[in-house]
């Protein structure tokens, strides 16, 4: 079997900034609390990303540190990993990105959103290739559709391996969202490629993943959107 030549990783940036923009001026973590199973009973907490016109919150383990973050004026990309892996060897990573104005466009959907970035990974491996759809309704703050894809072999580095993405794609006001959590190992077939309720786990530990209004000079931690407070 032939392994792709473009890191898979790249691929999703290059789709990241051309598809999916965003400005994350801030993370706040807040609210700590432990995960699911399928999370390794991480200790997580909550982060607050002011992004555009909206903040963005979600769960992530405590232990992630943010490695790369990429603005182009119109787009923002912002990856982390496990302390102590690095970008050429990692396990498990969370990216963020947000798209400034592209919920105004007319066809524009979580779905939709979802499908184009689906699509990166079928080009990456066409015949490892394996995509479910895990949920579509609506989250805190806009209606959100969430994917599990995934590559049975990919090229990273010197080294072909598997990666799976669960990606939850988010529609606010004027803005559109993703929340991804991905994780590499050792290379398989399409059939094989991940089990969805161990995922769902995962999903539930990221929860609640929320959109909420910006209110003009409130600091971090936003309690308007997330309860907690600092006072």
């Amino acid at each position: 079997m032939k392994c792709q030549t473009m890191p898979l990783r790249q691929m999703r940036r290059l789709l990241a900034l051309a598809l999916v923009p965003a400005v994350l001026s801030a993370v706040n973590p807040v609210g700590a609390t432990s995960a699911t199973p399928a999370a390794k009973a991480q200790k997580m907490a909550t982060m607050v990303m002011p992004i555009y016109h909206q903040l963005v919150a979600f769960r992530a383990p405590l232990t992630f540190q943010v490695v790369h973050s990429n603005d182009n004026g119109q787009s923002f990309i912002q990856e982390a990993i496990p302390r102590g892996e690095s970008l050429d060897n990692w396990s498990q990573m969370i990216t963020v990105t947000g798209a400034k104005g592209m919920a105004t466009q007319p066809r524009a959907t979580p779905r939709l959103l979802a499908e184009m970035i689906a699509g990166g990974y079928q080009k990456a491996c066409p015949s490892t290739f394996r995509a479910t759809k895990v949920n579509e309704g609506k989250l805190t703050g806009g209606d959100a559709f969430t994917v599990l894809v995934g590559c049975g072999e990919v090229r990273s580095g010197a080294k072909p391996v598997s990666e799976v993405a669960l990606i939850t794609t988010i529609k606010g006001e004027q803005d559109m969202y993703t929340v991804q959590w991905s994780q590499r190992g050792p290379t398989t077939t399409a059939d094989k490629l991940f089990e969805q309720a161990n995922w769902l786990q995962r999903l539930s530990a990221l929860m609640p993943i929320k959109v909420c209004q910006r209110i003009p000079n409130e600091p971090a931690p936003y309690p308007s959107c997330t309860g907690f407070s600092t006072r």
